[in-house]
């Protein structure tokens, strides 16, 4: 998520402190996602794996979209880039269980999964306007 870094900016910290704060976010959302996705295994189930992370990822947003505030938004960071991230092995468990049964048919499947996903990186850093700076109102929408 582009957002971190100019999320923990509001902190007043050197460049190299707020890229070191960035990282928090993503290691809870690669822990929770290996939890996620081994408790979807365990209960043979993928729905409510892949939707409350969704639900919980949506309320990180609105708390950024509510609050200025950079302490509460870099809280919600964990609640928006977690639940996306953590719902990812679901939606590539989908992805490839949904395809023909060949190996071929499962891994161009999630390769274009992950490359259309990918889509959002690309453009989501012109969503974040400095005129808005530090809302943001136009991304976090």
């Amino acid at each position: 998520m582009p957002a971190s870094p100019q999320i923990v900016r509001g902190f007043g910290y050197s460049t190299t402190i707020t890229l070191v704060l960035t990282a928090p976010p993503y290691i809870f959302a690669a822990v929770g996602s290996y939890v996620n996705a081994w408790h979807s295994d365990r209960s043979k189930e993928r729905g409510w794996h892949y939707a409350i992370p969704v639900v919980v990822a949506s309320c990180g947003f609105v708390i950024c979209l509510a609050t200025s505030n950079a302490s509460a938004r870099y809280g919600a960071s964990f609640i928006y880039v977690g639940g996306m991230y953590i719902a990812n092995p679901m939606i590539m468990g989908m992805v490839s269980g949904a395809m023909g049964r060949s190996p071929e048919k499962r891994a161009i499947s999630i390769a274009i999964c992950n490359v259309l996903s990918q889509i959002g990186n690309f453009v989501a850093p012109y969503f974040f306007l400095t005129s808005e700076e530090p809302q943001y109102r136009t991304a976090f929408a």
